[in-house]
């Protein structure tokens, strides 16, 4: 549901779709790295985050995400998105190092 939300750029409806889903979604506490499910749910919500200018959120959610096992393969997305929402913050240095990252990471995806 949260998907077709955000397509239709309905961003605080699709935002409370992935709260709810992280709600129902099974979380290992003994490997927090091993919930990629929850890690992408965050990843998505963190998208509604900051395309609705709630960059502190965004970040926060793609930090989570990243530590929950975020797939390798798209975290070229997540440190592109996270770039983004540094920059909304005005913190430049840290944006530039996210955005360095997200290229370091599109060698290690599939679009190669």
């Amino acid at each position: 549901i949260g998907n077709a939300l955000f397509k239709e750029r309905r961003l605080f409806e699709a935002r409370d779709s992935y709260t709810k889903a992280l709600m129902y979604c099974p979380f290992r506490r003994d490997n927090i790295e091993a919930n990629r499910e929850y890690a992408i749910i965050l990843a998505n919500r963190s998208a509604c985050l900051d395309q609705g200018g709630m960059c502190d959120a965004a970040v926060q959610d793609i930090d989570l995400a990243l530590k929950c096992g975020y797939p390798k393969e798209l975290k070229f997305k997540i440190y592109n998105r996270k770039g983004h929402a540094l920059f909304g913050r005005k913190q430049y240095l840290c944006a530039q190092e996210a955005f360095k990252k997200c290229k370091d990471f599109i060698g290690k995806s599939e679009m190669t």
